[in-house]
């Protein structure tokens, strides 16, 4: 992943708010730019697929973005308070697959790091 691109995206097992492993390399990439950079607006958006309850998926992707950006700030060593990470869940809402196959939905259970603030 190249950071400052549009979209970058790590993604989940289902049902689970913790990153596998392998995304370690990438995450701490982006905690090595974001302590070059301690201001910059980051937004890290967490998001599921539309298996179980709406509120739940919502839950859960909240707990995803949360998960990386505790991640990052311990990693870039940022105060917990800092008010340039921040995170938004959008639960089911915003599919990038259909969720009527296991591909689909694996693609979906996603968080998403961009430049900038949330949209709210």
């Amino acid at each position: 992943y190249l950071i400052g691109t549009p979209d970058t995206v790590a993604y989940f097992r289902f049902n689970h708010a913790d990153l596998d492993s392998s995304y370690i390399p990438w995450l701490t990439m982006w905690a090595q730019y974001i302590r070059q950079f301690p201001y910059l607006r980051i937004c890290i958006e967490g998001h599921t697929d539309a298996i179980g309850g709406s509120r739940s998926n919502l839950r859960l992707s909240r707990k995803r973005a949360e998960w990386v950006k505790n991640w990052l700030q311990a990693k870039a060593g940022i105060p917990a308070g800092d008010i340039h990470i921040q995170t938004q869940g959008y639960g089911e809402s915003r599919p990038v697959a259909p969720n009527s196959t296991p591909e689909g939905r694996q693609k979906n259970r996603r968080v998403v790091i961009r430049l900038g603030s949330c949209s709210r």
